[in-house]
């Protein structure tokens, strides 16, 4: 394989997903509501309550998933996504491309930008290996690297390649 692989990862996106539906919910903070400001209280139907307060409490709601199976199918998805994880950035590594994790929509833009850069500065080098190939056994990896002899230049190249 002769390209460079970038990589953006929807497995961040992912798991912030299975997080907010394994999550107990709830709303309200379990104090009381007030009405209207300076409001009459009689107006709010209980006269010994002080102005602009009400008996209508704000409780607390909450669900908690009780399906077992499904938490532990989630959970092996969370597993299975941090997994994919290092394996696709294993690939961009190799081949001299980046991964990125992008945690939300617009970062993933983002992200997408700076990768249409990158590939458009990209340039090819040649350069005749030390042993000739025909002497290579076929499988055999061979490492390269790549160096700038331009202080403060950012180079990410491939690793190395396999004999054919």
């Amino acid at each position: 394989m002769q390209a460079s692989v970038h990589i953006i990862s929807y497995t961040v996106l992912e798991r912030q997903t299975l997080q907010t539906q394994t999550k107990v919910w709830s709303a309200g903070n379990g104090a009381q509501r007030d009405g209207n400001p300076g409001s009459n209280p009689v107006a709010n139907g209980d006269p010994t309550l002080p102005p602009g307060a009400t008996r209508t409490p704000s409780f607390k709601i909450g669900t908690i998933d009780t399906d077992v199976a499904m938490r532990r199918k989630r959970k092996d998805y969370e597993r299975a996504t941090r997994e994919s994880e290092t394996k696709l950035a294993e690939i961009a590594d190799e081949s001299g491309g980046q991964i990125f994790l992008p945690a939300t929509t617009s970062e993933l833009a983002a992200q997408a930008a700076v990768i249409a850069q990158d590939i458009g500065s990209q340039y090819v080098v040649t350069y005749r290996p030390t042993h000739p190939l025909a002497e290579g056994k076929a499988g055999e990896y061979r490492r390269v690297e790549v160096a700038s002899r331009r202080v403060g230049l950012y180079l990410r190249s491939r690793r190395g390649y396999v004999v054919p």
